[in-house]
């Protein structure tokens, strides 16, 4: 059923059959007598086929039934109709010869990878932009830079943006979701872009109509508004605005050609636009193309860069310089080519202070992504950044900043770098270093986050994956902690983390996994080692020219787990020598671990909860009281019985499948928040899921996140909110009838990032808006259908 409310919509109605599809599209019509005219079918591979329809509705249509009718009955067919106002009727599609764009996606893999299904198109106009993706039953695909959802959920999804000019190079990536294949089409606005001559405005009572200026008095609630216009820059900057405080807004405007071989070349070519000595300025929805720079900000404040598309410009998309409170959020400013070499970076500040660079897609560039030099206070916040030719994220000489929630992947010469800086934290960045189309592979050189030359630094929380040739280097470094970092699966003859010329850092709560060499220090001082995993390292650790180095936190806190410690667990007492077993185990090795160059006097028989720190000066504080496990005490609620206190475990059992043994903790925890749990399943159900259930986020029986370990050994990470669902599988080769450790830890400032290991081993590394919408919520424990389950130390901190 469609509904519209404008005249001349063109309407478009796509179709898929989805996984394995085995039936055809035989017709599409509808209940109002419109025609429908086919646009394109695609089969990128064999697991599901789209259709594309169109009909324009020279009237509104009311409840207008629009039926698609297949070959054979399936479950897995899709329709989604949407009117698009505004649109050429005459032309309806970009003539673009990319157009409309298909590809398959199959990429099997590790749920902890992000997956990619990319398609890049070219357009020749300012389009409404269509991307339908089928998917193998897996969550929604993070919607990228630019796009709204149109509908999303189950096997198929349909996202747009509005953008494009002549040329420009639009890519649509489903990211962080089991994505089988993609097709992208374009609908061309009916108005386009009106041609300008060049705009150039010297203080306020130069915003004319003459210069561009479509309404607007200039105040905060009425700005100036410049639209609508088709500006070529070849003879001179194509926007340029100065000496201003009124308040102005730039929209949907196209500049571009300012490095046009035809044209002047003078000093190098003309910006797209630039702003000097201004204020109170916006740029959105725009498309800046083909200049020197793409926007240039000098000696300004109080501006705004956002949801524009600036591609291929010489010299960088966003330039800023000495310049204060600038926003630069939601931008596509990729394939930007570097053409003369005079480049710095994609986005480059210089002198700058209260910048937040945000939510930006950076896609093969020819330079480093974002670079800030001599600047302060600013932040760098989930901005996708890959195959640059240079570095992902460079900052030198800088102060009091955030570099946080970013995908940095397959950068030529490294991912995150930071030199002579100080008070900053580098934080929950996912930084990867596969995929890379480069002439030379980023594994043969790239380092994952490099520090050198700096003080008071925070690295926490980050994931350094496949395939980083040095995973986290610290060098001239002081005053610094690296903690929760997982780093694993780096290069045969790679480095997981290397720490020189440097004192006074500690290390605390990582895992370092599969890396040839696991931790090494050189010509170093004061460096405290504990709570850290190292897993399955050729060489664990290396301690060479050190000097007061410390490899465990004292007793009883305990050093660090190692997989190919010897020893064992007899005795206790800080000299380990109260030997009366089993009484007197205290979970840390009669022996030291020694290894090159010094020794973890008390290494830990078991993982290391990340979590858990209690002794730690940087911890989270965990609540002991959670940590003596009895369902009669206040915090406990017991939903549905039988829950018994059993051997030092909380035991739910006792009921044929209805209800479940349910029990959940009266407090509710802030949304981000981890939590560490012991669980095992004594006796399984008859269906797969009738194991334990731990329910990390818990608001209702309807809005809830749940980890379950079936008897098939499959991973499940699951979310409910209302009538919807998303799920994630993993298969594993764990059972549900053995002791398992589970920490989920949930990040992000509104907890929709969450990371899952079970035993030290990473599962899930996860985005999605249902996690956070979750809220502030309690957890609960089940034992679900007739299975019994058995749980033991949960531990909550935040």
């Amino acid at each position: 059923m469609l509904s519209t409310i404008s005249p001349n919509d063109v309407i478009v109605v796509v179709v898929e059959c989805g996984f394995s599809c085995n039936s055809s599209l035989t017709s599409v019509a509808d209940s109002q007598g419109l025609t429908y005219t086919q646009r394109m079918t695609s089969t990128p591979n064999d697991y599901a086929t789209f259709w594309e329809y169109y009909a324009v509705a020279a009237s509104p249509v009311y409840s207008d039934n629009i039926t698609a009718v297949f070959s054979s009955s399936s479950w897995n067919h899709f329709i989604q109709v949407f009117g698009i106002k505004g649109a050429n009727t005459s032309t309806i599609f970009d003539p673009n010869v990319s157009l409309p764009a298909s590809t398959s996606c199959l990429q099997p893999g590790p749920a902890y990878y992000y997956q990619y299904c990319s398609v890049t198109i070219q357009t020749s106009n300012q389009d409404f932009i269509i991307a339908s993706t089928a998917i193998n039953d897996d969550s929604p695909c993070t919607i990228p830079t630019g796009y709204t959802g149109v509908q999303s959920g189950g096997n198929f999804e349909v996202d747009y943006r509005i953008g494009g000019a002549p040329d420009s190079s639009i890519e649509f990536a489903c990211v962080d979701s089991d994505a089988e294949s993609t097709v992208v089409d374009a609908v061309q606005s009916a108005t386009g872009f009106q041609p300008h001559p060049p705009i150039s405005i010297s203080g306020n009572d130069q915003f004319t109509v003459d210069n561009g200026v479509t309404s607007g008095t200039g105040t905060s609630s009425d700005p100036y508004i410049i639209a609508g216009w088709d500006i070529s820059a070849n003879k001179s900057n194509g926007l340029e605005i100065s000496n201003t405080d009124a308040y102005f807004v730039i929209r949907d405007v196209y500049v571009h050609s300012g490095y046009d071989a035809s044209g002047d070349q003078s000093a190098g070519g003309y910006n797209g636009t630039l702003f000097k000595n201004v204020t109170n300025g916006l740029v959105e929805t725009s498309t800046i193309y083909g200049n020197k720079f793409g926007v240039s900000v000098i000696s300004s404040d109080s501006l705004a860069i956002r949801d524009n598309i600036i591609q291929n410009n010489s010299r960088g998309a966003i330039e800023m310089d000495s310049s204060s409170n600038i926003e630069v959020g939601q931008n596509d400013v990729s394939n930007n080519s570097n053409t003369d070499d005079q480049g710095i970076a994609t986005v480059y500040a210089a002198n700058t202070s209260s910048v937040d660079v945000s939510n930006n897609t950076l896609l093969n560039d020819a330079y480093t992504g974002i670079s800030f030099l001599l600047s302060d206070n600013f932040t760098v916040y989930n901005n996708n950044i890959r195959e640059d030719r240079q570095l992902g994220i460079f900052v030198a000489s800088s102060s009091n900043f955030s570099i946080e929630g970013n995908h940095v992947e397959g950068n030529l010469d490294g991912n995150i770098a930071v030199r002579d800086s100080g008070n900053l934290s580098v934080d929950a960045n996912f930084v990867l270093c596969q995929g890379s189309n480069r002439e030379t592979n980023c594994q043969t050189r790239s380092t994952g986050i490099e520090l050198s030359e700096s003080s008071s630094l925070e690295v926490s929380g980050n994931s350094i994956t496949p395939s980083i040739t040095l995973g986290l280097s610290l060098d001239y470094v002081t005053q610094a902690t690296v903690s929760y970092n997982n780093i694993f699966s780096n290069t045969q003859t790679g480095t997981a983390m290397v720490t020189t010329n440097s004192g006074n850092i500690s290390i605390f709560a990582n895992w370092i996994d599969g890396s040839y060499r696991g931790l090494v220090l050189n010509s170093t001082s004061n460096i405290f080692v504990y709570h850290n995993n190292f897993y399955y390292n050729t060489i664990q650790a290396v301690d060479e020219q050190g000097l007061n180095n410390f490899w465990d936190n004292g007793y009883p806190d305990g050093g660090n787990y190692w997989t190919d410690y010897g020893g064992v667990d007899n005795c206790d007492l800080p000299s380990q020598q109260g030997c009366h077993p089993p009484e007197t185990t205290d979970g840390i090795g009669d022996t030291p671990y020694v290894f090159t160059g010094n020794q973890d006097n008390y290494p830990m028989m078991k993982t290391v909860s990340q979590e858990t720190l209690s002794n730690d000066p940087y911890s989270i504080e965990p609540l002991p009281s959670f940590c003596q496990f009895c369902p009669s005490r206040p915090q406990w609620t017991v939903q549905s019985p039988v829950w018994t206190y059993k051997e030092g475990t909380l035991d739910g059992s006792g009921f044929s499948g209805n209800p479940s043994p349910k029990i959940v903790v009266n407090d509710k925890f802030p949304s981000d928040r981890t939590i560490s749990i012991n669980f095992k399943t004594t006796a399984t159900g008859p269906n797969d899921w009738d194991t334990a259930w731990i329910v990390g986020k818990y608001v209702d029986e309807y809005h809830k996140l749940v980890l379950v370990l079936s008897p098939s050994e499959n991973l499940r990470l699951a979310v409910w909110y209302g009538n919807d669902a998303v799920f994630y599988d993993t298969q594993t080769n764990l059972s549900p009838l053995d002791w398992h450790t589970a920490v989920m830890r949930f990040t992000g400032g509104n907890g929709d990032h969450v990371i899952v290991s079970v035993d030290g081993t990473l599962y899930f590394n996860v985005n999605h808006s249902y996690i956070g919408a979750l809220g502030d919520s309690s957890i609960q424990l089940a034992s679900q259908g007739s299975s019994e389950s058995q749980f033991s130390d949960l531990t909550v901190a935040w």
